[in-house]
């Protein structure tokens, strides 16, 4: 969670974050602007049968219709897939990369359409004004995806002036008008998108601090509770092993008690950086309470999750730290106390939890500095809440 902060001294001026923020961000924008794309897309279809009417109704050149019809038929038909697109399941998951790829098609068509709406009629700036408004602010794509549909658009618009051979005059205004919405609009919406994406980085950050620990920098013990029964959840209803582990800091009370609470602090900080470069991003590393850490890993064999406890064991070993009250090894460590179970209806995330206090702590009366995980001694205990019902967590 540390990312938001860094991406929001960073700033946003370029409109991109780092890519896992960056997609976190474009699934927030989709929620927020579905209705918004939704509408723009039937309003879209409508726009299109109400321009194919007035093609066959007549007026256009003779030679303009093959072009004309092609036109509304792209038009028609793009914007047939996105409202599909808006209005489906893939939606949050297809919606920007799709319409990113149609939209400069769309608008290429319809600037060809308003074109021979000019030549015919002398008039069509209001609809580029309202298409071009539309692009940016409803069709729900982020700046940079609408930034090349509105260039293909005014492009597309001056080539078929100059094609149907539209008066100077008449063309230059058109243009120039439609230049002066794209400009004005253009800078409207990266101010508007701004400001979105500096909301969501203070947003995020004020989630991060509400869930960390001000201290290490895990994530709390608040978090890391919601986080056990929710994962106990999805490993249940999955079948699939769900991995929790106590980490202790060996002697600490000593530790403060010979080098004082501030160096005290300090150390807890180092392992707590110890243990998460080890964890990993897949792994959630938390503050249980005072010296004593938690972690849970979804989906792991129980050598995996051992193997994950030895290398945290020894990644805090190889910190150091000078601790003279510890007789063991004279520096800082850990003692590892875990369980890997799979959630039963029997048994609960509570249950889990003390089968790793319980380890933890035959770890502390073998020597420290080890880890002791659940094994299959443990198969048939009924011990604590580990099954619902027992009477104690």
């Amino acid at each position: 969670m540390a990312d938001y902060t860094q991406q929001l001294r960073e700033g946003v001026a370029w409109l991109r974050f780092r890519p896992a923020i960056e997609a976190e961000f474009r699934r927030s924008h989709l929620i927020r602007v579905r209705a918004q794309a939704r509408f723009w897309q039937v309003f879209q279809i409508v726009v299109g049968l109400i321009a194919s009417n007035a093609v066959l109704r007549g007026g256009s050149a003779e030679n303009h219709l093959p072009l004309l019809f092609a036109c509304l038929a792209a038009h028609l038909l793009v914007s047939a897939v996105l409202t599909g697109l808006a209005f489906s399941s893939s939606y949050l998951g297809s919606y920007l990369r799709v319409a990113a790829v149609l939209t400069p098609l769309r608008a290429t068509a319809f600037a060809i359409i308003v074109a021979d709406l000019v030549d015919t009629a002398g008039s069509g700036t209001a609809a580029m004004t309202i298409n071009m408004f539309g692009l940016m602010f409803f069709s729900g794509l982020l700046l940079r995806q609408a930034m090349p549909a509105a260039i293909a658009m005014i492009a597309a618009f001056l080539a078929a002036l100059t094609a149907f051979e539209v008066p100077a005059p008449v063309a230059a205004y058109s243009v120039s008008s439609l230049l002066v919405v794209f400009g004005l609009s253009a800078f409207v919406a990266w101010d508007t998108q701004r400001a979105s994406r500096i909301a969501f980085l203070e947003h995020g950050v004020t989630r991060s601090d509400a869930s960390r620990d001000a201290l290490t920098g895990l994530a709390n013990r608040r978090h890391f509770d919601a986080r056990l029964e929710a994962m106990w959840r999805i490993a249940g209803n999955k079948q699939a092993r769900l991995a929790v582990m106590l980490v202790d800091v060996d002697h600490f009370k000593a530790y403060n008690d010979r080098y004082g609470h501030q160096a005290g602090d300090e150390a807890l900080r180092a392992v707590a950086r110890a243990i998460e470069a080890e964890a990993g991003r897949r792994v959630l590393a938390a503050r249980f309470g005072g010296e004593e850490m938690a972690l849970l890993a979804a989906g792991v064999t129980e050598h995996e999750a051992e193997a994950l406890a030895g290398r945290i064991r020894r990644a805090v070993e190889a910190l150091d730290i000078p601790h003279e009250g510890a007789p063991e090894i004279g520096r800082v460590t850990v003692s590892i106390g875990g369980a890997c179970i799979v959630p039963l209806p029997e048994r609960s995330a509570s249950g889990a939890l003390q089968l790793a206090d319980q380890n933890l702590y035959a770890a502390k009366r073998q020597g420290r500095n080890r880890v002791v995980f659940h094994g299959e001694e443990y198969a048939h205990v009924q011990t604590g809440s580990f099954r619902h019902g027992a009477g104690q967590s």
